[in-house]
């Protein structure tokens, strides 16, 4: 659909700016707009000459250099810019770098036969990019992974690279998959062993993780908010061969190439590690279940009673860190 004809079937959405400011005018002639207009035009010229000089001072960095490549659109002058940025906060800035990744895989035909105009949310855009994702990613990041278990249905691997967690955590609020805070990655690498579930079908991402030393068993789900086994779509005998595998294995870190240590050791080292390992959403409550309850729930008989159906796998679950089936 071409955007005149998307303009003509959203015409409430047609703003001018100095109409808005025309709202702050007291007289019923406008009589003060063009002064107000003024004042704005004056103000917006000093934020711009405050913006120049700071990134000036800065030189080349990130920022700077993303403007260059034009990863964010940007606006024929401040007034656009700062509306572009406030339909980025609203849109949420996750969405629109799926929205970047679904047009590539589209391009590239990863992602057949989709119709943007089909999906009526953001959650099912996630999950085919996180489909076409494991298609583009399979053969790249082979050597950067621990693969714990993989069928037509699933894929459970350990990332040991920040690389390689960062792309099979796309799309999720997790923050050892933050490009931005790469500390968390390390920390948790290095304190207990983190898995990362993703379903080839659906598209649904889950981060295990098993922390060592308080053996702890945690589950979060895309949205970073931590959960119980039965609210994921992961099969709970699966679930459990998982658990008994992480127990069994040691931290992440162990098993991190010798560069990938120095950059852990290099943050480990410089960041504050002060801060609670486990970084949840806000307002999301949970409720925490003790270590020893977890045997009970992954135990088959329990899981019976609770009337929950196992599924049988043709395949068994093998500890890559081992030979023998856990026990």
């Amino acid at each position: 659909m071409a955007k005149k004809e998307i303009k003509e079937q959203n015409k409430d959405l047609e703003i001018h700016v100095v109409d808005l400011i025309s709202k702050f005018d007291p007289s019923e002639t406008n009589k003060y707009t063009k002064f107000l207009t003024k004042i704005l035009k004056k103000h917006l010229g000093k934020q711009k000459e405050l913006e120049e000089k700071r990134l000036r001072r800065r030189g080349n960095n990130q920022f700077l250099t993303r403007l260059i490549k034009n990863e964010r659109p940007r606006g024929l002058n401040d007034i656009e810019n700062m509306i572009i940025n406030y339909l980025r906060d609203v849109l949420g800035g996750e969405n629109l770098d799926t929205l970047n990744s679904f047009h590539k895989h589209v391009e590239e035909n990863r992602i057949a036969g989709k119709d943007i105009n089909v999906y009526d949310s953001w959650d099912n855009i996630h999950k085919d990019v996180a489909i076409a994702d494991l298609k583009q990613h399979e053969k790249l990041l082979k050597k950067e992974v621990r693969i714990v278990f993989e069928n037509e249905d699933w894929l459970i691997l350990s990332p040991l690279t920040m690389e390689s967690s960062l792309t099979y955590g796309a799309g999720t609020k997790w923050c050892t998959a933050s490009k931005h805070n790469k500390e968390y990655f390390y920390r948790y690498s290095k304190n207990g062993v983190l898995c990362y579930v993703i379903s080839k079908t659906l598209g649904d991402k889950y981060g295990l993780y098993y922390d060592i030393e308080n053996t702890e068993f945690s589950i979060w789900d895309g949205i970073d908010r931590r959960i119980d086994s039965v609210q994921t779509t992961i099969p709970l005998d699966l679930l459990s061969n998982i658990y008994k595998i992480m127990k069994l294995s040691g931290n992440n870190y162990g098993y991190f190439s010798e560069e990938e240590k120095n950059k852990c050791d290099g943050y480990w080292s410089t960041k504050n590690i002060d801060e609670p390992m486990l970084v949840e959403a806000e307002n999301v409550p949970y409720q925490d279940v003790p270590h020893e309850e977890y045997d009970d729930m992954y135990n088959p008989e329990s899981v019976e009673q609770r009337g929950y159906n196992e599924m049988d796998y043709d395949e068994p679950v093998r500890d890559p860190w081992s030979d023998e089936l856990p026990v």
